[in-house]
């Protein structure tokens, strides 16, 4: 158990930074102005494997990016599937992007894209983004996982458009919570903005008669701390914690609260979480890998006439060993100081 704490303690604190636990809530304030929507057009996504034609999934993509970039109100995409497959075959035939085909169809942006995904094997979603006028590219990416996330990534693609030009990310990754009776009782769900993927979370009345799921605890806090109420998100995340204490869900939301409150201490928070998690096999490789770097820079830093680094090294290498004996007996504590310090109302 000892050497688990010591091997896990110098590679984590690399690999624990607080997702978002930096970004600050930003507000578009949207007035209405001379300026029109720009148009933009997106190109067929070209498979880069032998896709029968009943496995192309370029109209689900090229559907799902329009959709998202129409709600967005920025943007006029150019829906004449026709003149899209024209403008492509003529950039296919030219070995090139004739920009000026697609300026004539009132697009001032451009989006190139293919994917890949043979039998079974994972799906990859590349695009380009290009300013149609300049013929400059603004943007590439490449997206990698499941079939199943084919319309995540679009969203992907979508967000990262609105980026290049707003400098904000878009909203077409948002997930939406509701309540319905659908099966005779009050269950809640959550699907896409667009109302996509629908899924249950409760099956047994347990959001209205009390709050004992754990799935609608953790939703409910990351809501509520998206909206910046910290402390009802708290209070969420420590009854979750009291149902399960190392439900993963509840512990990673306790994380970014703390990381709302301080960077530092939530990087602590998920340091401790990522330790508690992790299993005998992965302690043993970061045991090998902590030793080795630990040996190495010792070393390095001797034979480069540095010893007053080297020691410095040996004391920092102490210095998580030691941690690795009174850290989670600390966590421990913290966690049961905050699991005492709320107290959910009678009637929530």
């Amino acid at each position: 158990m000892i050497i688990r704490y010591v091997a896990i303690s110098i590679f984590t604190i690399f690999l624990c930074v607080p997702n978002g636990g930096f970004a600050a809530d930003v507000y578009l304030q949207v007035t209405k102005g001379g300026g029109g929507k720009i148009g933009i057009a997106i190109s067929d996504f070209i498979p880069q494997d032998h896709s029968t034609p009943s496995d192309n999934l370029s109209p689900e993509i090229r559907e799902i990016i329009n959709n998202d970039l129409e709600m967005s109100g920025l943007f006029d995409p150019v829906k004449n599937p026709l003149f899209i497959k024209e403008a492509s075959a003529r950039d296919q035939k030219e070995g090139r992007i004739v920009f000026n085909e697609w300026a004539l169809l009132g697009a001032q942006a451009l989006v190139k894209g293919n994917y890949s995904s043979i039998n079974s094997s994972p799906l990859t979603m590349e695009f380009h983004l290009y300013e149609v006028t300049s013929g400059r590219r603004m943007v590439e990416k490449k997206y990698k996982g499941e079939t199943q996330l084919l319309r995540l990534m679009a969203h992907k693609i979508a967000d990262e458009i609105i980026y290049q030009f707003t400098g904000e990310r878009g909203t077409a990754q948002t997930k939406i919570a509701f309540i319905s009776v659908e099966n005779g009782s009050k269950d809640l769900y959550y699907m896409d903005y667009d109302g996509h993927n629908p899924r249950r979370l409760t099956r047994n009345k347990s959001l209205t008669l009390s709050p004992a799921n754990q799935d609608a605890l953790v939703l409910m806090g990351a809501v509520l701390l998206r909206r910046g109420d910290v402390e009802n998100a708290r209070e969420h995340a420590i009854w979750a914690i009291r149902i399960d204490p190392t439900d993963r869900g509840a512990l990673h939301l306790m994380g970014a609260i703390k990381a709302k409150t301080s960077w530092f201490l939530g990087l602590w928070w998920r340091y401790n979480t990522w330790c508690s998690e992790v299993g005998s096999k992965n302690a043993a490789v970061v045991l090998l890998g902590a030793f080795i770097l630990y040996r190495f820079l010792t070393q390095f830093l001797v034979d480069f006439d540095r010893p007053q680094g080297a020691e410095l090294v040996s004391y920092a290498w102490l210095g998580i060993c030691i941690y690795s004996w009174v850290g989670p007996g600390i966590f421990q504590r913290e966690l049961q100081k905050e699991l005492q310090s709320v107290q959910l109302r009678k009637g929530f």
